[in-house]
């Protein structure tokens, strides 16, 4: 029979909070702003033809967020996205970091209110369970096989890859704290239950126990 055993982080690493403005020490730009973070290739499969365009009508009720596109240009892409934020208006309310150290990353989440995965297709998103270990919301849509996950746990919002259920999802993120301090809690608790290299030690561990009691069943 087949077997799934979750891939895992190193969830200690993404408990310990960066000192406050750490990213914005870094960016000065995001200094003061609301940023909404982004984490990945800068790729189609991505999605983020649409997060631009969501994120200009995102920008037009709320002049304080700032776009944060946190990972390296796959192919040359990301002339596309920044082509697509300057029809919107928004280039220069978007931060893109390129490839970051490992604390760097971290440090671009813990300052994001909202974490966003807008892929067509994403096989797992590991970036997002990142963002969850650092008690951000997620949107995310549903090209990600992690959408049961977040929706069971109540841990971020999923929507179509559509333009407008992106945008509304990002606002009712935005004008909702309290929204955002449930899922972000939610999150994280996924995490640690079922995203942790513990678990995922325990739970190879009782795949191989399996079947040693098959083998020892046939002789």
């Amino acid at each position: 029979p087949a077997v799934v055993v979750n891939w895992a982080i190193d969830f200690d690493k993404y408990r310990r909070i960066p000192l406050p403005g750490a990213f914005s020490s870094r960016y000065p730009a995001a200094a003061g702003k609301r940023l909404i973070v982004y984490l990945g290739r800068i790729a189609y499969s991505k999605g983020l033809d649409l997060l631009a365009r969501a994120f200009g009508r995102v920008a037009q009720t709320h002049q304080d967020t700032y776009l944060v596109l946190v990972g390296p240009d796959h192919e040359g892409y990301g002339a596309k996205v920044q082509s697509v934020l300057s029809e919107e208006g928004v280039l220069e309310r978007t931060i893109f970091t390129g490839m970051v150290p490992e604390q760097e990353k971290i440090e671009a989440l813990w300052a994001a209110e909202v974490f966003v995965l807008p892929s067509y297709v994403e096989g797992f998103g590991i970036a997002m369970i990142e963002a969850m270990a650092c008690e951000r919301p997620v949107v995310i849509t549903r090209g990600s096989c992690m959408q049961h996950e977040v929706i069971q746990a109540d841990a971020g919002l999923v929507v179509n890859c559509d333009v407008d259920e992106l945008a509304q999802a990002l606002t009712r993120m935005l004008d909702d704290p309290e929204l955002r301090k449930r899922m972000g809690q939610n999150g994280k608790n996924l995490v640690e239950d079922k995203f942790t290299w513990p678990r995922a030690a325990e739970e190879m561990l009782n795949v191989y126990e399996d079947i040693l009691k098959c083998h020892n069943r046939k002789f």
